[in-house]
């Protein structure tokens, strides 16, 4: 999470949406980081909502707006299968290089028990517990250029956000089959309903 005061916005950096490249472009310019540890770089909102925002409010800094990226959901959950595909030493168990994509998903909308598996699912980072979206600004994660255009007005500075922590290619095995990829899309309609409807198109 980076917050800009002046600007009044809260970036809330949800897992495979290039978060680590919006990052690199605007940290130095931002007041307050919670970075370099996952527990508190991918922040949810409700965690923002709950903890933050109100202390922001006793501080008297009120108006903040909380901003992020929304991956289409069947691709964020491709990228988890290849991000794992080539584990650190340290995570071995995660490693995903010898199942298929359509095992993958599968298990992932079972809820099977799998070290790989671990986890949450986008609506959990953007919804409160009744399914109700609460970020304030959500841009899709293939429209780069138009948040870079959004950052760029609130900082007053040109924004370019260039591409780190990039996912491995993985050429085969990463087709869905027609079933496992209704189920998926079945799985994720809260998802898609607000990648398609609830995103920004233009400023």
């Amino acid at each position: 999470m980076l917050l800009h005061i002046e600007g009044r916005f809260a970036y809330l950096a949800m897992t495979k949406t290039g978060s680590t490249s919006v990052e690199n472009a605007i940290r130095r310019h931002c007041h307050v980081l919670f970075t370099r540890h996952h527990r508190v770089t991918h922040m949810p909102a409700h965690h923002f909502e709950r903890f933050i925002r109100p202390y922001l409010a006793e501080s008297g800094i009120e108006g903040i707006e909380t901003v992020c990226q929304l991956r289409h959901p069947v691709d964020w959950l491709e990228s988890w299968w290849r991000y794992r595909s080539k584990p650190q030493e340290w995570e071995q168990e995660v490693d995903t290089s010898g199942i298929t994509f359509d095992q993958f998903a599968q298990e992932y909308i079972d809820g099977a028990d799998r070290p790989y598996l671990g986890m949450h699912r986008p609506q959990a980072f953007l919804c409160d517990s009744d399914g109700a979206l609460i970020v304030d600004q959500v841009f899709r994660f293939e429209d780069m250029p138009l948040l870079a255009r959004f950052l760029s007005e609130r900082l007053g500075r040109k924004i370019t956000i260039e591409r780190h922590n990039v996912s491995p290619r993985r050429r085969l095995q990463r087709r869905l089959s027609k079933a496992v990829q209704g189920r998926v899309e079945s799985y994720f309609a809260p998802e898609l309903d607000i990648w398609e409807n609830r995103t920004r198109k233009s400023l």
